[in-house]
C-alpha cells in the first residue's frame, strides 16, 4: 500500500494514466448456428473469441454457456432445450456448469464425425487450379493444420496441388 501523502500534487493526465480503463475491441457477434457439421468449428470460434474479448459480462461457465445457446436455432436449438430447461431447478445438468464439458458434448452432436479424416481427405485432393497461389497457401494451410502429416508429407502433396503453370514458372 502506499501514503495518499506520497502521490504527485500534479495531476495524471489522462493518456500518460497506467490505471486508466481499456476498452475491450468492439467485437462482431457470433452467427446463427442451426447444426450444420460444416460450421461447427467456425461458430465455437466466433463465440470463444466474443467471450474472451468481453470476459466481465461472462462471470462463469453457465453465463457462458447461456450466450452459446441464444446463437442455436432450428436442430441445434431443439439439442439444447433439454439442458436449459433446468437451469432454474436443482436438476441442473453437469454440462451446464462446465463450458469446456458442454462443447464437448456441442462436438459430439454437431462436429464433423472425423474432422482430421476429413480435413486429410480434402488436403489430398486440393488442387489450385486457376485460383491464385495465395489462396491456394491459406486453404492448404487452414487443412493442414488439422491434419496429421508430417512437414514431408505437407510440402510433397503442396507441390503436387500447384497448378503447372505455376511449376513450369518455379522450374
Amino acid at each position: 500500500f502506499f501514503d495518499v501523502q506520497e502521490l504527485p500534487a500534479t495531476p495524471i493526465h489522462r493518456e500518460n494514466n497506467p490505471f486508466r480503463h481499456i476498452p475491450a475491441p468492439k467485437m462482431k457477434e457470433p452467427p446463427m448456428f442451426d447444426g450444420d457439421p460444416s460450421k461447427t468449428a467456425n461458430f465455437i470460434g466466433h463465440v470463444k473469441m466474443y467471450i474472451y474479448t468481453n470476459r466481465s459480462c461472462f462471470p462463469d461457465d453457465t453465463s457462458k454457456i447461456c450466450f452459446l445457446c441464444s446463437y442455436l436455432t432450428g436442430y441445434a436449438f431443439t439439442w439444447a432445450l433439454p439442458y436449459l430447461e433446468n437451469l432454474d431447478t436443482g436438476h441442473i445438468d453437469i454440462c451446464m456448469l462446465s463450458f469446456p464439458l458442454f462443447l464437448e458434448e456441442f462436438h459430439k452432436s454437431f462436429g464433423e464425425v472425423n474432422e482430421k479424416l476429413n480435413n486429410e481427405t480434402k488436403l489430398l485432393r486440393l488442387r489450385q487450379g486457376k485460383t491464385p497461389a495465395s489462396e491456394y497457401a491459406i486453404e492448404f494451410r487452414r487443412l493442414s493444420a488439422g491434419s496429421g502429416f508430417n512437414d514431408a508429407a505437407l510440402l510433397c502433396m503442396f507441390r503436387e496441388g500447384l497448378s503447372e503453370d505455376l511449376k513450369d514458372e518455379l522450374a
